[in-house]
């Protein structure tokens, strides 16, 4: 864009006014640009942008025209596929390659001298699985904590593991009703 004082060329003037034409048409172009875009993850705000529209014109254009509606409902479905398979990729760890390679200048041009290639795995990210679980297969897998007994006994020796021990009785004791019974016995 121009600073001020200087002259707005023809192409900078035309942007411009083609930005201001609230009344751009709809042109079945638009249904696989669309797509691609929200595929991208692209907002329905940005897309008025990118089209040179206001964004009630797209909610007019979703209504009128069911291929341009359902261009950006595939758009939004394939943003989602893809961010699925990259969690559950990371959910479930996975195998990579990283390869370094060095190079030396001689006589001029830069020549490969050591490449070397190391495998390592990415963990898997357990918080991550155990939300697809819960969110996926939600009669399968429940996050929840049962408790069937109503009393629970517990007999361990150690100050440290005695104190996380009553702290866990404090945690659980505060729960609806249920009753904990917790000994400690000193190691001396």
């Amino acid at each position: 864009m121009a600073n001020q004082g200087e002259q707005l060329t023809k192409q900078e003037t035309d942007i411009i006014k083609t930005r201001r034409d609230s009344r751009v048409k709809f042109d079945y172009k638009y249904v696989k640009m669309v797509s691609r875009l929200m595929a991208s993850g692209v907002d329905q705000k940005d897309l008025a942008f990118v089209l040179g529209v206001q964004p009630e014109t797209i909610s007019r254009w979703k209504s009128k025209y069911p291929t341009f509606r359902k261009a950006i409902e595939d758009g939004k479905k394939m943003a989602v596929s893809h961010l699925i398979t990259t969690g559950l990729r990371a959910a479930t760890g996975y195998d990579i390659e990283e390869t370094t390679t060095e190079y030396e200048k001689k006589d001029n041009e830069w020549v490969e001298v050591k490449k070397k290639v190391v495998k390592k795995q990415r963990e898997p990210a357990s918080g991550l699985l155990m939300f697809f679980l819960t969110n996926l297969a939600p009669e399968q897998f429940k996050k929840r904590m049962e408790i069937d007994s109503k009393s629970v006994k517990v007999n361990l020796k150690g100050e440290d593991v005695a104190a996380g021990i009553q702290e866990l009785a404090g945690k659980l004791s505060s729960m609806d009703g249920d009753i904990v019974d917790a000994e400690f016995e000193d190691d001396n």
